[in-house]
């Protein structure tokens, strides 16, 4: 059957090899590498089909997408069946009611956002074990038995096909996310099995469907890892033409491009060898994967894959713990490769934003000016201003480069920061808030992770939140906060600040341990940004408790802020700035040395750690009795670190910028 792709050659001296490919994709008549992220779903299992898409979340999501740069999102349709398609008994009678119309309005939404779909019909939790017996039962039908598999593909997977044909929202279609889990290959305990022959006949008769009825169309699948998508290294490739049609019979059942998975604990890493590697006949895009893992290289992890030869970098997930990570891998992307991930049919670009000083979380006394310093870059206009508030104040509007501000001897207290830049079309781009605090105030931010943690909940790195931690539920278990005094018994205003990865979310809240206070709390808004529910509690004038008791499960906590506080003791704030310590440049390139200047001090044993975004050391330097020290930044790939010296229990933090 002839090819549905074709592929550009990036860089045209390239040096040719074996199994040699493009880092491009068409999407709509425009090559581009596949910038982007999975969803992978708003309501799991149910986003479609249920008379509930959440629209407006969708809305939010790909427009969010577009203003990071990113150009593509991996999202899940039937996933374990509970919802869609339709059944009569073990037979598939239909998509299911509503189906089509809601997929079609997802993918008008993401076009008119311009983004692709990649669009993932069934995940391996088609048999996972919780299930109901009925949902497994037919599950294995469609897997298993011809005629019933016919009854998939012929009333939901065509009439899908047909109704969306080259729909320009649509970038492939994908059969399977990581099927080898339901079968001996991956032998994962927590689903039922399958052979991995019946996933892949399946793979094929569906591929072979779309085809013929969207000849346009692109289709994939998502493998488990390197070990089930090559045959390299001890490796099985399941999905190649050959095998795929040998099993299923059909010639056009074929893939146009192939999709693995990576985390560190499976498989070979792409980020360790090129596409080469894996002599694929066809282009392969990194479908999952953390960006900053263990084995994912320096720098960028989306640009070590570009730079690679693969054709795509899709972090896991949008409204997981890792989505500021990707938010940054993809505007990165699309700021130094522009024309290779931008779509701009629909909207204009967004402006870009680098907030490079002070530091989230840092400490200034009295009488310091807090000097704010921003990168800000727009594709297709101008800047006309960056934005400096505190809370619901604003303090500053900057109208001329290089738009930074000295803030001169702000009132001593702890302030939440708030940076945006707009662009000549009105374009608005937020930084991630965080906070800082000037001098000793009074104790008012009482944090998640200092808080007694049950059962699931645990303690979380991320930058983004107040002193880079936050305590995170899974399933069960609660959170338990020691509070101070109050001036008198009376109600008060509690602020938690939390995050739910999904956008909605219920617990249970309670003060000093009474029923009668029991709430029964609904958390939501925007997916992935901290947000503040305000609730009110009776407090006494005695050492008071806030619990709050997992009900549904998986979100995050920053941090709960009182009206009232309670002095500061003394040295509870430790010098964050090593004396008379001073870092130049901090806007460098990767042949340049950075100086640590003690201003002629000999000092003792300090040493010196720069890590990426995510806490992961790509330099140290262990050092004693000098009074200048010079660490290189040669091999880093372009970013942001953070240089943080440790001396005793002293310590200093710098944000350096490699371009």
């Amino acid at each position: 059957m002839k090819k549905h792709i074709r592929f550009w050659l990036v860089g045209l001296f390239m040096p040719l090899m074996a199994y040699s490919q493009p880092s491009t994709i068409e999407y709509n008549g425009k090559q581009i590498f596949l910038n982007g992220v999975n969803a992978a779903w708003i309501n799991f299992g149910a986003d479609i089909g249920n008379g509930n898409t959440d629209t407006a979340g969708f809305r939010k999501m790909f427009r969010k997408v577009h203003d990071y740069g990113g150009n593509s999102v991996r999202l899940w349709l039937h996933t374990n069946g509970a919802v869609t398609p339709q059944f009569s008994g073990s037979k598939v009678v239909g998509p299911g009611n509503g189906t089509i119309k809601d997929l079609k309005n997802i993918c008008d939404l993401a076009y008119k956002n311009d983004v692709g779909l990649m669009l993932c019909l069934w995940s391996f939790d088609m048999l996972r074990k919780t299930n109901s017996t009925m949902v497994k039962d037919r599950n294995r039908g469609i897997l298993t038995v011809d005629s019933l598999m016919a009854s998939y593909i012929n009333n939901s997977l065509i009439p899908m096909v047909d109704s969306l044909k080259e729909h320009p929202g649509i970038l492939a279609w994908e059969i399977f996310n990581e099927p080898e889990g339901m079968t001996p290959i991956g032998n994962w305990s927590e689903v039922d099995q399958v052979q991995i022959t019946n996933i892949q006949k399946f793979v094929n008769r569906c591929a072979g469907a779309i085809h013929r009825r969207d000849p346009k169309a692109k289709v994939t699948n998502g493998t488990w890892c390197s070990k089930a998508a090559s045959d390299v290294s001890g490796g099985t490739n399941y999905y190649s033409d050959a095998r795929l049609k040998s099993l299923g019979g059909d010639a056009d059942g074929i893939l146009d491009f192939y999709c693995f998975h990576y985390y560190d604990n499976t498989g070979l890493s792409p980020f360790e060898h090129p596409y080469s590697y894996w002599q694929l006949d066809k282009p392969l895009i990194i479908a999952e994967f953390y960006p900053f893992c263990t084995h994912c290289g320096t720098g960028s992890s989306f640009e070590n894959l570009y730079k690679n030869g693969y054709s795509g970098a899709l972090g896991w997930a949008w409204n997981e713990s890792h989505a500021p990570d990707i938010r940054t891998e993809m505007q990165y992307l699309f700021d130094n490769y522009t024309s290779y991930v931008d779509i701009n049919t629909n909207l204009k670009n967004a402006p870009s934003l680098k907030v490079i000083s002070p530091l989230p979380n840092a400490r200034f006394g009295i009488s310091d000016t807090v000097k704010f310093r921003v990168q800000v870059k727009d594709t297709d206009g101008g800047i006309k201003k960056v934005t400096y508030r505190c809370g619901d104040d604003t303090i500053y509007e900057s109208t001329a480069t290089p738009y930074d501000f000295n803030w001169i001897k702000p009132l001593e207290a702890k302030y939440k920061v708030y940076i945006s830049v707009t662009d000549s079309d009105n374009y608005i781009k937020d930084a991630d808030p965080y906070l800082i605090t000037i001098g000793n105030p009074p104790v008012k931010i009482f944090e998640a992770e200092n808080a007694a943690l049950s059962g699931t909940a645990s303690k979380k790195a991320d930058i983004t939140a107040s002193n880079a931690y936050y305590a995170e539920f899974a399933q069960t278990g609660y959170i338990e906060f020691t509070l101070p005094k109050a001036p008198v018994d009376s109600n008060y205003d509690i602020k938690i600040i939390y995050r739910v990865p999904y956008g909605i979310k219920n617990q249970y809240v309670m003060v000093n341990n009474d029923a009668a206070t029991r709430k029964d709390v609904l958390f939501n808004g925007d997916a992935n940004i901290w947000l503040t529910k305000t609730l009110n509690f009776p407090l006494k004038t005695q050492v008071n408790k806030l619990r709050i008791d997992a009900s549904w499960g998986y979100m995050q906590f920053d941090y709960i802020e009182l009206p009232f506080g309670e002095p500061a003791p003394p040295n509870v704030v430790k010098n964050t700035i090593t004396p008379n310590f001073k870092v130049y440049p901090t806007i460098c390139n990767a042949s340049d040395n950075i100086t640590i200047d003690f201003s002629g001090q000999s000092i003792p044993r300090t040493e010196i750690h720069m890590t990426n975004l995510s806490g992961k050391k790509v330099r140290t330097d262990i050092i004693s009795g000098e009074s200048e020290h010079r660490m290189s930044t040669i091999g880093l790939k372009p970013g942001i670190y953070i240089l943080r010296l440790v001396s005793g229990d002293t310590s200093g933090a710098v944000k350096i910028l490699v371009q």
